[in-house]
């Protein structure tokens, strides 16, 4: 379950999405591309400031020619987006399958700060969160070895679901002791591959976004 949305992650591809399917719309005559200039020269260079939201919206619909509400819903929920039928806009094909990720799942990503090793992110509902784990937490060890000499992260990859570690850390000043079962992670591989059978327009749209133009 999604929790929170990451515009470094998510954001980027919305944008491929509204450019796919302002394409599709127009015949690949307009693109995101589009959007940008008009927001450029209607905002910054006329009226030297910048837009609102409303008004970002309203010129995306304005150049797509119709309503762009499922598209906006995405930017400001977490509904899960519709790759597929995005990209077959473009006849692209996008493997969403879940598969089993090699390793034990513990559930965290973390950096070295000073020589210690600091959690700087929980998967929600991973056994690092059931633990009780958060951000800011520092790990000294894992299995009575020095955690910043222990390859470990999101998986620990020589170890196996329903393995039990051993974790020492340090929370808000108190140094502990957790012990906690590795999980089984499921993932998307999310590989995209050409469609065998495509129209022309979907052709179209495909080489505009590589190449970057539009249709004349």
């Amino acid at each position: 379950m999604n929790k929170t949305i990451s515009y470094y992650d998510k954001g980027p591809i919305v944008g491929w999405m509204f450019d796919l399917h302002m394409r599709y719309l127009t015949g690949n005559k307009k693109s995101l591309d589009d959007v940008m200039r008009t927001l450029y020269q209607e905002y910054y260079l006329k009226q030297q400031r910048g837009f609102t939201e409303q008004e970002f919206r309203k010129v995306c619909e304005d150049i797509a020619g119709t309503n762009l509400e499922e598209l906006f819903r995405y930017v400001g929920s977490t509904t899960e987006l519709d790759y597929t039928k995005y990209l077959d806009q473009a006849g692209l094909h996008i493997d969403l399958e879940r598969q089993t990720v090699p390793g034990g799942w513990l559930g965290v990503t973390t950096r070295v700060a000073k020589d210690s090793t600091v959690i700087t992110a929980v998967e929600f509902d991973s056994p690092a969160w059931q633990a009780g784990l958060r951000r800011r937490d520092i790990i000294l060890e894992i299995d009575n070895q020095p955690a910043n000499a222990f390859p470990f992260g999101n998986m620990i990859k020589d170890q196996l679901p329903g393995d039990e570690v051993k974790l020492v850390v340090v929370q808000r000043g108190e140094k502990k002791l957790l012990s906690l079962v590795l999980g089984k992670k499921l993932e998307r591989s999310f590989k995209i591959s050409p469609q065998s059978n495509v129209d022309k327009l979907q052709s179209a749209i495909l080489e505009g976004w590589l190449m970057g133009k539009v249709s004349p």
